[in-house]
């Protein structure tokens, strides 16, 4: 712990002394001959330690002599260190050997050899340095030690190699943002002094890279003095990213001066731009001045890009002026020929990227093509800005939108702002709308607050005047957010509500009061108009009040709603809305025309499914007409038998279920009813309703399986048979579930004329029949006839009364011909033509039927002197049809006929046949009736 060391009249007191040499031998040497010390140290990282070499260590051997005096020795060195490490705070350097032959003679230090080997390269110094004189004699009578002085002039000597040397392990310790990785070779030599150095230099880097960007070589030549090292040639070969030159001084003081040429550089190739969110491509040359200081630099000059893209989007040729301030280099120029560029790049590491982009009357279709795939927009102009901040490593960024004046064109609407609008998007995960007014026709909205993107989430507050032609343009965008059965929109309502939530629960607090309005619906001849109204909404529903209900037009008529939705877990569940509505029409096709009063209430349990629905109240009809044509001849004979060879196509028009197909499951339980104003008319065959109903009906389920229950009752009409007119006394019209179907029981009255002469009779037997009315004025007499007609519509059974009494076949044929049968029978009268007497019952048969027509009978019946072929079918219960073709050469035989029946009732019937004869070209009509009797 203590020792003291005495050196003549000097003492040397030594405190806590140790040695950790593992091998040190001293040789006393003969007078006037150098000792010798040699060593061996197994580690000399301690001892360099306390000489300020942390991190060194290695097995030491050493070899020296020393002799002369002590304060002024001469020393011979021989040292090698064994596989040396050198350790720093980032990485460390492992050596194959380190050797050193140095000698110490007369104050002259002279390096004859210093090597230091490794895998990643050699490093040698060799040369000389004057660094003792003498030390001065001591004055007798003093004391003190022999202590060399430090010249004040060191004569410096020195060439230094470094050859295929690994750079990356050297680069934090070179500058700890140079990132720098290649074979470096290296030839410097420095004569003069410590203070003066003079020097020259030579550094070659191949295969390599700086701050990450490739670079295929680089080539440095310079000199140095006491002040500065001058670059006098710089070249660098970066590969496709870049080619430049650079010429410039470093002075000891940090201080710069640079200029630097580059050429032909791609941007897609930088390093720094490949790594940001979107690909930049482009190219440029740059001419670039750099002053200042290391740490604070000074940059200037030009750089012009040519085609710049970001992404898939061309962007154009950009041309930009650099400056520095404040350790960033400002760009600033033009987009040519949009917009104003302004980027600042940081120099220290810790800085963020910034971009501005000015723009002035930019189309923004021209700019940005991809736009033009949203049908929404038909033109957009912005003036504004965008900026952009970027941290330096890319981890995160920020974009601002801040534009004085937007433009857009959407299906004839101009859309303008008021006001700035700005908006900004941070990283990707949250859009902030800082103020957005937007609108047409002097009503605007407001929108203002966030919305984040991952996981999805909306806090947005909208007021203001929405005009609803907005819509429009949405809905041709975006139509998937939109109903099909909304076809456009046209209004405003003033909109003042706040939105929270994910999209799939996104909840709603607020009201939009209507103005006047138009919605126009697909299944609505005419718009939905919405006048007033109010609709109050939050997490708990949606309210409409009876103080303030949506009042307007629909169907021709007024309309008003109230009601509300309610939620449950944020979602629509249940609805209860009331309808009241005035003079509505409505058009069913092919049945019905109606005008009509409502008061409806609309309900659903579970608002998803659509068999919860159910619509139940009250339909008061002003106004209407039912109507329907069922000719079963045209109907069952012609459209089946003729309407085979018809093409052609006949319009098609959808009702409301086709429409609406949801409709179908929606359940009904509706009063309908009608004091007086709704009529019938409908024609079956021959038969015409004419008549005026008081109403009072029912409708349950569903409109698709509708069940309508209860009567009509006829307050005045007319029915027409056969051409006779007869007003009705009484009838109902009872609806049991059936809509399209109904059971008539109607009774109604008229007076028939008979107009054939008692004395006409049978004149002469021809081939032909003749129908005379020729009358006689005394023998006139009037029937009054009264026609019963009941059943369903489709199967109606007509009966007829007479007074004077006459059979049911006198009172057909009188309508049918003026006459009894008796009368018709004994007359001879001019031969109707076939059209007169088929044409209202059949119409005409094609000479041709093909085989695609089913019938019940089609029959073939060949022979040698004739052949037969007949065809036949039952069309409906009562109405039936017969076609025969003979061959026969024979004049009796010969011909065609054709018979068509139709039943009456049960018993009575009524037969029209036409029969043509093939060799006299002539033809017969006869007109029966028929009258089954009953035997049982």
């Amino acid at each position: 712990p203590h020792a003291s060391l005495k050196l003549g009249a000097d003492n040397v007191e030594l405190n806590d002394f140790r040695m950790h040499y593992h091998a040190m031998q001293i040789e006393e040497t003969p007078e006037g001959q150098r000792a010798r010390v040699r060593a061996r140290i197994r580690n000399v990282g301690p001892i360099a330690a306390s000489y300020g070499l942390d991190g060194l260590s290695g097995a030491l051997e050493m070899d020296a002599r020393i002799g002369g005096a002590l304060g002024f020795p001469d020393v011979e060195l021989k040292a090698e260190l064994r596989r040396p490490v050198l350790r720093w705070d980032e990485g460390e350097v492992t050596g194959t050997s380190a050797k050193a032959q140095i000698s110490l003679i007369r104050g002259d230090l002279t390096i004859h050899d210093l090597h230091f080997a490794s895998d990643a390269g050699d490093a040698r110094l060799l040369g000389k340095i004057g660094l003792l004189d003498p030390p001065h004699p001591v004055a007798r009578g003093e004391s003190g030690a022999f202590i060399p002085a430090v010249r004040a002039v060191q004569a410096v000597d020195l060439q230094l190699s470094i050859s295929d040397a690994e750079l990356a392990p050297w680069s934090d310790l070179i500058h700890p943002q140079l990132e720098a990785r290649g074979r470096l070779e290296l030839q410097a030599s420095i004569v003069g002094t410590t203070k003066k150095p003079r020097g020259k230099f030579g550094i070659h880097l191949r295969d390599g890279a700086i701050r990450g960007q490739p670079v295929v070589a680089l080539n440095l030549a310079g000199e140095l003095d006491e002040h500065e090292v001058r670059v006098d040639f710089l070249s660098l070969d970066a590969d496709q990213a870049a080619q430049f030159e650079a010429k410039g001084r470093y002075g000891y003081d940090k201080s710069i001066d640079f200029e630097l040429d580059l050429e032909r550089f791609e941007l897609g190739e930088v390093r720094e731009l490949a790594a940001l969110p979107v690909a930049i491509s482009g190219n440029g040359n740059a001419h670039l001045r750099a002053t200042g200081t290391l740490d604070k630099p000074e940059i200037s000059g030009g750089l012009r890009l040519f085609g710049l893209g970001v992404g898939d989007r061309a962007i154009g040729d950009v041309a930009l002026v650099a400056t520095t301030a404040d350790e960033t280099i400002h760009l600033a120029g033009a987009l040519l020929p949009w917009v104003s560029i302004a980027l600042e790049v940081p120099l220290k590491k810790e800085g963020s990227y910034y971009a501005r982009i000015g723009m002035e009357g930019l189309n923004v279709l021209q700019a940005v093509p991809e736009l033009r795939r949203i049908a929404v927009l038909d033109d957009a102009q912005v003036t504004g800005m965008i900026e952009f901040f970027l941290e330096s490593d890319f981890s995160h960024y920020q974009a601002l939108a801040y534009f004085t004046d937007v433009q857009l064109e959407s299906f004839g609407q101009n859309i303008r702002n008021r006001g700035p609008f700005i908006a900004g998007i941070n990283n990707g995960e949250i859009l902030q709308i800082q103020q957005a007014t937007f609108g047409t026709g002097g009503r605007f909205v407001s929108v203002q607050g966030g919305v984040v993107f991952d996981p999805a989430m909306i806090d947005v507050r909208v007021e203001g005047d929405l005009d609803l032609g907005l819509l429009n343009s949405l809905r041709s965008g975006f139509p998937e957010f939109f109903p099909e059965v909304f076809v456009e929109s046209k209004g405003y309502v003033m909109v003042d509500a706040n939105l929270r939530g994910t999209p799939g629960n996104l909840v709603a607090d607020g009201q939009l009061s209507f103005g006047p309005s138009e919605i126009v619906l697909r299944p609505l001849a005419e718009p939905l108009v919405i006048t007033s109204g109010e609709v109050r909404f939050n997490r708990d529903g949606v309210f409409i009040a009876q103080a303030r209900p949506l009042t307007g037009n629909a169907l021709g008529g007024m309309l008003r709603v109230a009601g509300d939705m309610r939620f449950e877990d944020l979602k629509p569940k249940t609805l209860d809305l009331r309808m009241w509505s005035h003079n509505m029409s409505y058009r069913i096709p092919d049945m019905a025309n109606l005008t009509f009063d409502t008061n409806l209430r609309l309900q659903a349990q579970d608002i998803a499914r659509m068999d919860s629905w159910l619509v139940s109240g009250e339909v008061n009809v002003l106004d209407g007409l039912y109507y329907r044509e069922i000719n079963l001849v045209e109907k069952q004979l012609t459209g089946r038998v003729l309407g085979a060879f018809n093409r052609r196509a006949e319009r098609y028009e959808t009702n409301l279920l086709d429409q609406i197909p949801a409709l179908k499951e929606i359940g009904f339980n509706l009063a309908i009813r009608a004091r007086d104003g709704f009529k019938l008319r409908t024609q079956v065959d021959r038969m015409e309703l004419d008549l005026e109903f008081r109403v009072d009906l029912r409708l349950r389920d569903t409109l698709e399986h509708p069940r309508v229950t209860g009567n009509i009752d006829v307050i005045d009409g007319s029915v027409s048979f056969q051409g006779e007119t007869f007003e009705v006394r009484s009838g109902t019209v009872r609806f049991s579930d059936k809509l399209d179907n109904p059971y008539i029981d109607i009774i109604a009255g008229t007076d028939v004329r008979n107009t054939c002469r008692q004395s006409d009779g049978l004149d002469e037997i021809s081939s032909t029949m003749s129908l005379s009315a020729n009358v006689d004025a005394g023998l006139q007499q009037y029937y009054h006839i009264v026609l019963n007609v009941r059943g369903n519509l489709d199967n109606l059974d007509i009966h007829f009364e007479s007074n004077p009494y006459a059979d049911q076949r006198d009172i057909l044929s009188m309508m049918l011909t003026g006459c009894t049968v008796d009368q018709l029978t004994a007359s001879s009268a001019s031969r109707p033509t076939l059209e007169i007497a088929l044409g209202p019952l059949i119409g005409r048969l094609e000479k041709e039927i093909q085989d695609v027509v089913k019938v019940e009978e089609f029959t073939i019946m060949p022979g040698v002197e004739r052949t037969q072929l007949r065809i036949g079918d039952t069309l409906t219960r009562r109405l039936s049809w017969r076609f025969q073709l003979d061959t026969g050469f024979a004049e009796s035989a010969g011909g065609q006929q054709y018979q068509l029946e139709y039943k009456l009732s049960d018993n009575w019937s009524a037969e029209l046949s036409e029969r043509s004869r093939s060799e006299t070209n002539s033809f017969l009509i006869d007109l029966k009736l028929k009258y089954r009797l009953p035997l049982d």
